[in-house]
Formats: C-alpha cells, structure tokens, sequence
C-alpha cells in the first residue's frame, strides 16, 4: 500500500505551485516560488527520513 502521508505535503505543493504559476506571476514571483518549491522538497526529504526510521 502506498504511504500517502508521505506523498501529502509534495504533491498539494506543486499543485499550489503550478496554480501560481498559470496565474503569471512577475519574475520576482517565479523566483520566491521555484525557491520555496526547494526548500519545501528539501523539508520533505527531512522528514521523510525522519519518518521511516
């Protein structure tokens, strides 16, 4: 079975992200977002490791 607690936070992320991004944002704005697309996948791996410990 897959986990879906695992594949949550990732997955409503990009759809957020790409939901910014059709609404065309400046360059400013696509910048902030592909960062914290970063840090959140970053964020993610933590606590994935965390998790399957």
């Amino acid at each position: 079975m897959i986990n879906f607690k695992k594949y949550f936070f990732p997955i409503i992320m990009v759809i957020v992200w790409l939901i910014v991004l059709f609404s065309n944002p400046g360059i400013v704005g696509k910048i902030v977002l592909t960062l914290l697309l970063i840090v959140g996948a970053i964020i993610t791996r933590l606590i994935n490791k965390n998790y399957n410990k």
